[in-house]
């Protein structure tokens, strides 16, 4: 539709947003589990009683904090936080624990100072300049030295794999954004008032984990 996003157009066909989330959790089970690239401990160590330990910005369903919540001793409740568009926080597939908030990430973060922010493939559906906004938007949320924001996603290296470049090719033919080199990134980072720490990596991995901090 004209003068939409891919998204918006989704929101507007329910039964192929549903469709577009079974491939989004169908895709994630394939891949090696965002808990094996980071190391979750750290959020554990640092996490607080008066915050949530993680909220899971575009989470889908919920595949990804699912995998959190398996990991954990106990979750106590609203330690873990799952949001996306209302269709799907109405599928949402979550226990108890797991606070489903209906949330659009271009607007103001409503939770203020969490543990972590993370974010599964959910940049490389934007251009620079929109994934700015959404970082933007967490940058703000975040409490300065303490909150990490995970960017969960491919980073382009010199050793370009058929795989990346596929991926790269359906971004831009279907979103009009593509995959991104470790300079880019950190580019749209620091745009965004952000910080890398570190970018996690795992042999076999097609994606990495970048991690990033608001310094003030």
């Amino acid at each position: 539709m004209r003068g939409l996003s891919r998204f918006d157009e989704l929101k507007q066909r329910p039964d192929d947003l549903a469709v577009f989330q079974d491939v989004m959790t169908t895709n994630a089970a394939s891949k090696t589990p965002w808990t094996e690239l980071f190391p979750t401990n750290i959020l554990v160590n640092a996490g607080r009683l008066d915050v949530p330990l993680l909220v899971d910005v575009g989470g889908g369903t919920g595949h990804d904090i699912e995998r959190l919540r398996k990991q954990l001793v106990q979750t106590a409740p609203g330690a873990l936080v799952l949001q996306d568009m209302a269709p799907v926080i109405e599928r949402a597939a979550v226990q108890e624990t797991v606070v489903a908030m209906a949330h659009d990430f271009f607007g103001e973060q409503p939770i203020k100072g969490a543990t972590a922010y993370y974010l599964h493939n959910i940049l490389h559906d934007w251009p620079d300049t929109r994934a700015v906004a959404i970082l933007s938007n967490l940058a703000t949320a975040a409490e300065p030295n303490y909150s990490r924001v995970l960017i969960h996603e491919i980073v382009i290296t010199d050793k370009l794999s058929p795989l990346d470049t596929t991926f790269d090719l359906q971004m831009m033919m279907v979103l009009s954004s593509f995959e991104r080199t470790e300079a880019v990134w950190r580019d749209i980072v620091a745009a965004a008032g952000l910080e890398v720490v570190k970018i996690w990596q795992a042999l076999g991995s097609t994606e990495s984990i970048i991690e990033a901090v608001r310094r003030t």
